[in-house]
């Protein structure tokens, strides 16, 4: 999905991410994805710091062999572009729109 000129980034053991100043202008799309597998148990995923407010549980039975997986995916890009344009480096700014999430899912295996 990415083009060649950014083998060199993606070839370093090191990363580094920059967090504030970026702008529309800096960052055109980006497709992320990770995954994590949880153990056998309880897992409580605070949602809101209010503890009396409802909290995401997983209980995962101990008969999962390996636990559970899971899956977040996410994609910013420029409205109506394809996956494929939204990585374009040669597509200008002025045909771009700010970036928006065009997709966002999480999957519990």
């Amino acid at each position: 999905d990415l083009p060649d000129s950014f083998a060199p980034l993606l070839s370093s053991s090191d990363m580094e991410i920059i967090y504030d100043q970026l702008t529309a202008n800096l960052l055109h799309a980006t497709h992320a994805e990770g995954s994590i597998r949880l153990r056998c148990g309880r897992h409580e995923i605070p949602l809101d710091k209010d503890t009396s407010r409802p909290q995401l549980i997983l209980d995962i039975p101990s008969n999962q062999d390996g636990g559970c997986k899971v899956t977040a995916v996410a994609a910013i890009g420029s409205d109506g572009f394809s996956t494929h344009d939204d990585l374009d480096p040669s597509k200008a700014v002025a045909e771009r729109s700010n970036p928006m999430v065009k997709h966002a899912g999480v999957t519990i295996d």
